[in-house]
């Protein structure tokens, strides 16, 4: 081999070498795209991004509700079995002063009294 084929060779690597260091690898039909395409490319896919990331905010919050709605369910179950047991139980973070009745009448018309006017649960 001759200083010229060596010299072709490591010319040829160093070529090579320095194109990876300044060009990230791309696929072929990036490459093809002229400069403005890519940078419209570029925009696109920006917006694209923002949106996805609104939409998943929104997703988030749509099963933080749901989420909520189902504890306020489950957290109201569980009175009306406390109640079932042994009287109103008061809900978390009130205080009242109400006597659980006294009377005979069906616990669905006790209940029905205790309740806020206008709630359904």
């Amino acid at each position: 081999m001759s200083i010229d084929d060596i010299l072709n060779e490591q010319r040829k690597w160093l070529n090579e070498a320095a194109g990876r260091l300044a060009k990230p690898d791309r696929p072929e039909d990036i490459l093809a795209m002229p400069l403005a395409f890519r940078k419209e490319r570029v925009g696109e896919i920006d917006a694209r991004v923002k949106q996805l990331e609104a939409q998943k905010q929104e997703m988030i919050q749509r099963y933080d509700a749901a989420i909520a709605a189902e504890r306020a369910e489950m957290e109201q179950l569980a009175r009306d079995i406390d109640w079932d047991k042994g009287g109103p139980v008061p809900a978390a973070g009130t205080a009242t002063t109400d006597v659980p009745p006294t009377t005979t009448e069906p616990k669905i018309r006790q209940r029905a009294r205790t309740r806020p006017a206008g709630g359904s649960g």
